[in-house]
Parts: C-alpha cells; structure tokens; sequence
C-alpha cells in the first residue's frame, strides 16, 4: 500500500499553522459555542458591474479552522450563514460573499477551511 505523500505533508503543514500560527475563538451556532484554534486572514474579491467596472472588496475576516475542530452536537458541520466567531472583543458574521459562498476548503483534501466573515459588533 503506498501512501499519498503530497496528502501526508499538507497535514503536516496544516497542524504546523494551527500550532504555530492560530488563535483560541469561540464558534457559535444557536446555543452551541466551541472553542477552537484559527488562523485569521482576508480574502480579495473582485466585483464587477453590468457597465464592466471592477471593485475590489476584502472580507473583514477569514478564520482558517481544522475541519476536523467543527463538531456540532456530536457531528463533524460545515460552516453555515449566521454562525458568529467571536475573536477577543470582537463578533464576526459566516456570510456569503458575492460570487463565493460562505467557506470553502483550502486544500485538495479537506483538511482545512477557509470562512469569510463579517464584522458585527465590538464589545
């Protein structure tokens, strides 16, 4: 049996960001609140009118999380519209963004997931 090496060193890399490069948050969906490790980060998307004009926008906050650390009433979950990530004193939003949805994975294996966020409150 031989082994995937290129899927051996992605999780490899991928548990060297969450120990070196991530950050306690608190996920929460309803009632149910996880704390788990992410890397923050930003997402460019470009938008374009009917006109062809361009508009660049940023996503407030990207959170890249193990997909193995969202587990919701006992069930590994994808990342929904409505979740809320709170980062120190501040709330984000899991939205949907224009052309793109609300998270996607960040390697060919699924190991990690990238989740766009929007600022709401700041206690």
């Amino acid at each position: 049996m031989s082994t995937d090496l290129l899927q051996s060193a992605t999780a490899t890399l991928a548990q060297q960001l969450k120990t070196h490069a991530s950050r306690s948050v608190r996920y929460r969906r309803g009632q149910t609140v996880l704390v788990i490790q992410a890397v923050v980060g930003r997402t460019q998307i470009e938008l374009s009118d009917e006109l062809g004009a361009v508009q660049v926008q940023w996503t407030d906050r990207d959170f890249l999380i193990s997909a193995e650390d969202l587990v919701i009433n006992g069930q590994r979950s994808k990342p929904q519209a409505g979740d809320r990530i709170e980062d120190g004193n501040q709330l984000y939003e899991v939205l949907v963004l224009a052309g793109e949805p609300q998270w996607r994975y960040c390697d060919p294996y699924g190991l990690t997931m990238r989740i766009h966020t929007k600022l709401v409150a700041v206690t």
